[in-house]
């Protein structure tokens, strides 16, 4: 039975009011995308909100009544008829109002948002709505605040807020994290192999899903790679290296960086040639040093 009826008349079961929230609450991280990106078609949609294909049209559809798109035109992306700033134009919904002593939602919040940033490298309204099931509108006021503050940059196109402040390091003991210690194998093993997701990076580097998405995540902010495909796949960018300019195609040495990686898995970590290998990709030691060591280890 799908409704309870009263003497007062319909009344919605909770479960309807809960699908009834949900889809509320797509809707609303659906406008806010299709404002900050100018993008507004079903396949963006759900691509960027992991949903159906079904449910990115109903959503659509209902932008298209709140009147922040246009009608569907053939199979072209919809027309978004708000401006870019029309959150930031409308206090009530982009910005904290002002208060009388008692903080808003957003402040409260501001010290465990810096912290889960921090700790997960990841600055977005669908991360902090996540993290701590909290509304478009106050996940917006909380990164409006660090960027303020100069926590957070400013949106870019569809690449998540820079982490301005923290780097990458163990909160608790100001140490280099984890993560750090494997960038600069990750960046290595990308740009050698051309390829950039979770279940690669877990394989080579022999770490969790939940570190390789978060090397990937630094990735994306340092440029590198883009963003993540539906599949899970990421775009190998070009970047800078010093002066030159060093393109998908080209591996920063002249050998193949994963055949290394699996010999270095087949010798082990502790054997003499595994540990020369290892300091070679890792930048760490000079040529002059290399040629030094592999020569005593001929002579053994």
């Amino acid at each position: 039975m799908a409704r309870k009826t009263t003497s007062g008349g319909t009344r919605v079961m909770p479960h309807e009011a809960f699908e009834a929230a949900k889809f509320g609450g797509l809707v609303s991280r659906a406008q806010s995308l299709v404002l900050r990106t100018r993008k507004a078609s079903a396949l963006f949609l759900e691509r960027e909100l992991s949903v159906s294909y079904a449910m990115a049209r109903r959503v659509l559809d209902r932008l298209e009544r709140n009147g922040i798109v246009g009608p569907q035109k053939d199979r072209l992306s919809r027309e978004v008829l708000k401006p870019k700033d029309y959150f930031s134009a409308r206090k009530d919904l982009a910005l904290p109002k002002k208060h009388t002593g008692r903080p808003t939602r957003a402040e409260q919040l501001l010290p465990a948002a810096k912290k889960a940033i921090l700790q997960h490298r990841r600055a977005s309204i669908g991360f902090l709505e996540e993290q701590f099931q909290i509304s478009v509108t106050v996940a917006m006021q909380i990164l409006e605040l660090l960027e303020r503050e100069g926590f957070v940059g400013p949106t870019v196109k569809r690449r998540p807020r820079p982490i301005l402040a923290g780097g990458t390091t163990d909160i608790a003991s100001g140490r280099p994290s984890k993560v750090q210690k494997l960038l600069q194998r990750a960046r290595q093993l990308v740009l050698g192999s051309q390829k950039a997701t979770i279940p690669y990076l877990r394989r080579q580097l022999h770490i969790g899903r939940r570190t390789a998405r978060e090397i990937l995540n630094i990735l994306e902010q340092e440029g590198l790679v883009g963003p993540a495909s539906r599949g899970g796949k990421r775009e190998i960018l070009e970047r800078t290296t010093g002066s030159k300019k060093l393109r998908a195609t080209e591996t920063p040495n002249s050998f193949d960086l994963v055949r290394v990686e699996r010999m270095i898995t087949a010798l082990g970590e502790e054997n003499n040639l595994a540990r020369i290998l290892r300091a070679l990709i890792d930048d760490s030691m000079e040529l002059a040093d290399l040629k030094a060591q592999l020569r005593k280890l001929a002579q053994k």
